[in-house]
């Protein structure tokens, strides 16, 4: 019974960790050179006649090259590459601070429905073939609740090596517990403090998922404490990608 349990925790977490893998797309930011000097992640929702694709604000904000990583060649390490255009930015006015304009951390832009970055980037053959299609995701969202069990996948650590080779490591959280909703931003926790932020460089804007497989949120950042997450609520900006999306009202 024992063994039996283990290998249903194992599964599990395999099950887990393929779906937040193939919900999760990387984005790059590239220098005039097309080599990488930063990153974050992404995913992508269909909305029917459109495809878009969301993050957190502070990714792309800077005003860099930003791309979407399509798909990496085993061959010459030369990658496939997709501009996205530019992003939209949500703000939020306090009427009771002299109108006062306060960022929030999403954004968004319209994709082409041809658009399909593949995951080839890992060590788990057993697990997933290199060139598995990313998910298109539907366009739709879940509420976390205290009962759940959260995710969460990303490329981090983009290094360029002494023959120019991209250098990328993976970070996977799973077991996240909900803690709590303060307006725009849903808290996560971990069951252990994690060492260092680093851990994570390149994971923000990657979807938060439920042990269904479906999206809650997307990751912004660690807590103070180190032992939690923060992510959007989706549930304060999802007019705006209906909006995008021709399917408001």
């Amino acid at each position: 019974m024992i063994a039996r349990d283990v290998d249903v925790r194992l599964v599990s977490r395999m099950s887990g960790l393929l779906n937040a893998r193939l919900a999760s797309v990387p984005l790059m930011e590239v220098n005039k050179h097309d080599l990488p000097v930063d990153a974050g992640s992404s995913c992508i929702l269909d909305f029917g006649e459109k495809n878009i694709l969301i993050t957190v604000q502070h990714v792309p904000k800077n005003g860099g090259d930003w791309r979407v990583l399509v798909r990496q060649s085993k061959v010459d390490n030369r990658s496939e590459q997709f501009r996205p255009g530019g992003f939209n930015y949500l703000s939020a006015l306090n009427l009771k601070k002299k109108l006062k304009r306060t960022d929030i951390e999403f954004a968004y832009v319209a994709v082409p429905k041809s658009l399909r970055p593949t995951d080839q980037i890992g060590d788990e053959p057993e697990m997933l073939e290199a060139g598995t299609p990313k998910l298109i995701l539907p366009g739709e969202y879940t509420q976390p609740t205290a009962d759940g069990r959260y995710s969460f996948y990303g490329l981090t650590k983009w290094e360029i090596d002494d023959k120019f080779r991209v250098q990328i490591e993976q970070s996977y959280e799973d077991g996240l517990t909900y803690v709590g909703t303060d307006k725009f931003l849903h808290t996560f926790r971990r069951a252990e403090k994690y060492f260092e932020y680093a851990t994570y460089k390149g994971c923000s804007g990657t979807p938060i998922m439920n042990q269904d497989g479906k999206l809650v949120s997307l990751l912004i950042e660690g807590t103070d404490d180190k032992r939690g997450f923060v992510g959007i609520n989706l549930a304060t900006v999802w007019s705006a990608l209906l909006i995008e999306a021709g399917r408001f009202g």
